[in-house]
């Protein structure tokens, strides 16, 4: 359970502070056949540890990255395949959500490896291309063979990164997912697909510029909320792909604004401290569906159910997440 938990300490255990200011990068949705690779190499997965990290794997050139640049890519514990980070820091993660759906290796059971990574590095300077490829990745929710106990759902995903502009690729290969897509996705609408740096991916962390896709393939959308997923199915195909901003600031700037939602936890009211600026806040729960809405500075929850929620403040040019206790 330990790719579960994971997840849910990274969505609902953060009491979010995120600096959303001009976006860094731009997202496109096209639909573009998929290659495994050839002459690839073979990543060595260290499945033994719950520390950092699975894999570490050299890019091959330095790849900017917001605002940092990294020449290595590495993956977490028993989460490998749904995220990648560009560093090992965890209380400042820079992170490739590729995919976050708690993923498992095919054949743990059995003590073999089915799933497999492959990665390489093509092209010549100042144009290469590092090219990540995870092979037959198994659901930890998905269907599971009951003789064998080994995963029968699975998928095939690529990710590229580009020396020269700074492009970020995520490419759905061929999968199968037979088990009620419901479950698979533990309750939630689909996979977490996007971009986000500066995030403290502990209990009580805050995070700092979100690129998160919400919505259907057709019709995907950009936002900046931390509890958002995209709609399953996601075709075969689909490519995701992530541009720097060509009108937009890199994110460097600090954050000006403060913001305190209290009491925490609460049974009834809630109150926003919050200065110059404030717009209005809203209340999400944890399936990413908003609440309530104000545009005062307090708000009655009484009537919620007890469990965890997050409120989103809106600034004139920022927002702030923090997430709460209703009791």
């Amino acid at each position: 359970m330990d790719s579960l938990i994971r997840l849910v300490l990274f969505l609902f255990s953060l009491c979010v502070a995120s600096a959303a200011s001009a976006q860094s990068y731009d997202v496109t949705v096209t639909n573009e056949p998929f290659s495994f690779m050839e002459n690839r190499e073979l990543a060595e997965l260290d499945l033994s540890t719950n520390d950092w990290p699975v894999f570490e794997i050299p890019i091959g050139f330095d790849f900017t990255f917001f605002d940092i640049t990294s020449n290595t890519i590495y993956s977490a514990a028993n989460s490998f395949g749904g995220y990648t980070a560009l560093n090992q820091d965890e209380s400042d993660l820079y992170m490739l959500m590729h995919f976050y759906a708690n993923f498992v290796q095919r054949g743990e059971s059995q003590d073999s490896i089915i799933s497999k990574v492959y990665f390489k590095t093509e092209g010549v300077a100042p144009n290469r291309i590092f090219n990540l490829e995870y092979n037959d990745m198994g659901f930890f929710f998905g269907l599971i063979d009951s003789d064998s106990g080994i995963q029968l759902d699975y998928i095939n995903i690529q990710v590229r990164l580009y020396e020269a502009s700074g492009m970020i690729e995520y490419h759905i290969g061929p999968y199968s997912v037979q088990e009620d897509p419901e479950e698979v996705f533990d309750g939630f609408p689909g996979p977490i697909i996007g971009i986000m740096s500066n995030v403290q991916n502990v209990q009580g962390g805050d995070f700092g510029e979100v690129v998160l896709l919400t919505g259907s393939t057709e019709s995907p959308v950009i936002t900046d909320n931390p509890f958002s997923f995209m709609e399953w199915p996601v075709p075969e195909n689909t490519v995701f792909r992530f541009s720097r901003s060509t009108t937009s600031n890199v994110y460097t700037e600090a954050d000006t604004y403060t913001s305190k939602v209290y009491p925490n936890p609460t049974g009834d009211i809630i109150n926003v401290n919050a200065n110059a600026d404030f717009e209005y806040f809203e209340i999400y729960d944890l399936n990413g569906k908003k609440i309530q809405e104000s545009k005062i500075n307090t708000a009655d929850i009484t009537n919620l159910a007890s469990g965890i929620y997050l409120v989103k403040i809106t600034f004139k040019d920022k927002v702030h997440f923090h997430r709460i206790t209703k009791i």
